[in-house]
């Protein structure tokens, strides 16, 4: 049997409008599959931002913390940005796990990754 497995697939968040800018304008993300104990572990923080009829709870300070503390080791491995920039020029992976205002994007970015890592028959490409 051959399956349809992509090592990369290039994401554009919504983030900020993100998807509305001209091509040429917009953060970009390469995210590759993560390694199985690396998606455990970020499917294991995940979980606990969602009740089990699937809606969202509020985050508390320690599901963030650890979101965060796991978040920043492991998406570095695995996720590329480009286009984005702050005053103090081009923002990388590991500064948007690390500073406040990048949270929404990161949260977008983390999301679309353990997606892309653990894909349903449904899904295309990965």
């Amino acid at each position: 049997m051959k399956i349809k497995f992509s090592r990369a697939v290039e994401y554009i968040p919504d983030w900020n409008g993100n998807k509305r800018l001209p091509v040429e304008d917009q953060i970009k993300c390469v995210i590759k599959p993560m390694v199985l104990g690396d998606l455990v572990i970020l499917l294991d923080v995940l979980g606990g931002t969602k009740s089990n009829d699937g809606a969202s709870l509020e985050m508390t300070a320690s599901s963030a913390s650890r979101m965060i503390e796991a978040t920043k080791d492991i998406l570095p491995k695995y996720v590329t940005v480009t286009g984005l920039e702050d005053d103090d020029g081009p923002v990388d992976i590991k500064q948007l796990t690390m500073y406040a205002q990048y949270m929404p994007l990161a949260s977008e970015i983390i999301m679309a990754c353990a997606n892309i890592s653990s894909p349903s028959e449904t899904t295309e490409g990965n």
